[in-house]
């Protein structure tokens, strides 16, 4: 009977509890406290049949090995017969039954935080793969780029926008060392050194600018910036950062500078011009005036009133080309045959009998030009290609003109001693001049007229060779002959054919 009792009593325990908690359960579908009791509830009720059906095999337990050595085994062994028979259902149903309720008011409690944490997960996924799309979709067109370098300086990655600023693909520098890059595409800068610098000692650096020569002959510049990445322990990983394609801001700084310098000349040159004009007349008038009164007398006195007035037209180009260049007028174009224009400028250009003029023109080439402020442009390259020789020794000037991609190329090639290139590299800055004469606007002058006729200027050299200097303008549509489409050679042929 005592047995009986016990298990009876836990029977009945554990329904009461089952019970209660399922109504707990319940009611904490809509209230979110009462809903994690229900699940501690559910958990309890879960343990509850668990301890019932355990119970069952403690009873089991005590009459096979406590009750033989005190009623004996043949009672003990009808004892617990007759537990199984009448009393197991009462435990066993029960335990079952608590540990099914149990488990399902659990499962219940959690499958709706878990579907919101499902749903969360799936949002911040969805999230991550917009924020990373919008990533991609900037990052191609930009024109800045995104790059990343591991711990020993290799590009790891990189985002388009550097072939659109270099023209060179991102395949072609991935997983290169940078020293190597550099090298290979010829990218200076004085501040390499203390560039690497900053790399070794795992520094940050902000704006370091290098230049790169585009295979147009364009110099590009780009400003690059990063910072070191370390992982969580504290590692040197490598560097992220940005790189920008300044080229703009350096060639809008370099254009306020020149027009900074521009403002100035022209400013002293109005003042200049006027008061060297008058004394340079009366100098030039007083030469000839001498020069007839001087009539049969020594030639040495002709020589040196000779003398006088080259001097006084060289003073004179230098007045005009200081007005040229301060001057910002517009031009006036008209239709001319290219051929015939030039023909008749290289006609009144005197040139020492030292030096030969040769001329090779291809013929039906039109263009639209401002007649004298274009022959201002050929009469400096000439002279300046008849000044690279000695006084005296003898020279030669070939100028030709070709079609090369809907461009009239007029070529100017000397062989003279030629220029490094020093010299040409700045061959175009205003006041730059290897002579002892002459205040260096010739050339920029040159530059600056092609640029007003919608073209341009090049110039090749060579020390002990030569110089040519290759000036474009675009032709008129009917003046690009079948002839000419099939020469689509560019400037330098153009020059080269020139020479030879």
């Amino acid at each position: 009977m005592i047995w009986q009792s016990i298990t009876l009593m836990t029977a009945i325990d554990a329904l009461i509890v089952a019970a209660v908690a399922y109504v707990v359960y319940l009611v904490g579908k809509h209230y979110r406290a009462l809903s994690e009791i229900g699940g501690l509830m559910g958990v309890w009720v879960a343990l509850s049949g668990l301890i019932v059906i355990a119970l069952l095999y403690l009873l089991d337990l005590a009459t096979m090995y406590v009750l033989p050595p005190v009623v004996g085994h043949e009672q003990a062994m009808a004892a617990m017969t007759a537990l199984h028979l009448e009393w197991s259902w009462l435990l066993v149903l029960p335990g079952v039954g608590l540990l099914v309720v149990g488990l399902a008011m659990l499962i219940r409690s959690v499958l709706p935080r878990l579907a919101q944490t499902i749903d969360e997960l799936r949002e911040a996924r969805d999230e991550i793969s917009a924020n990373a799309q919008r990533f991609r979709e900037l990052a191609e067109v930009a024109s800045d780029w995104i790059w990343e370098a591991d711990a020993d300086d290799r590009l790891i990655y990189l985002t388009p926008g550097i072939r659109t600023a270099l023209g060179v693909p991102t395949e072609q520098l991935l997983g290169k060392y940078r020293r190597d890059i550099i090298a290979e595409f010829g990218y200076e800068s004085a501040a390499w050194p203390s560039h690497f610098e900053d790399i070794r000692a795992r520094r940050a650096f902000r704006d370091h600018v290098f230049t790169r020569k585009m295979p147009d002959g364009s110099l590009t510049h780009i400003a690059i910036r990063g910072t070191p990445v370390y992982d969580d322990k504290g590692v040197f990983q490598g560097y992220r950062g940005v790189s920008s394609n300044i080229t703009e801001l350096v060639n809008a700084r370099a254009e306020l500078a020149k027009r900074q310098q521009l403002a100035t000349i022209g400013q002293v040159t109005g003042t200049v011009s006027h008061e060297l004009r008058n004394p340079l007349g009366t100098i030039h008038a007083s030469s000839v005036a001498l020069r007839q009164l001087l009539k049969g007398v020594r030639p040495e006195a002709r020589s040196a009133l000779q003398r006088i007035e080259r001097n006084v037209q060289r003073c004179t180009r230098i007045i005009d080309e200081l007005l040229s260049f301060a001057q910002q007028r517009q031009l006036e174009l008209e239709e001319m045959d290219v051929a015939v224009w030039l023909d008749a400028v290289l006609d009144e250009i005197e040139v020492p009998r030292e030096v030969s003029v040769e001329r090779d023109f291809s013929p039906n080439v039109s263009a639209r030009l401002a007649s004298e402020r274009l022959r201002q442009a050929i009469v400096n390259v000439v002279n300046n290609a008849v000044q690279s020789f000695d006084e005296g020794a003898a020279g030669t000037v070939q100028v030709s003109l070709r079609t090369a991609e809907s461009r009239a190329v007029i070529a100017v090639h000397d062989d003279g001693p030629g220029m490094d290139s020093h010299t040409v590299a700045r061959i175009f800055e205003p006041l730059f001049s290897t002579r002892t004469f002459g205040v260096g606007l010739g050339m920029p002058l040159v530059k600056r007229i092609m640029e007003q006729h919608g073209g341009n200027v090049e110039v090749t050299s060579e020390p002990g060779v030569g110089s040519t200097v290759s000036l474009w303008l675009p032709t008129s549509p009917a003046a690009i002959t079948c002839s000419d489409r099939a020469r689509t050679s560019d400037l330098t042929s153009a020059a080269e054919h020139s020479r030879h």
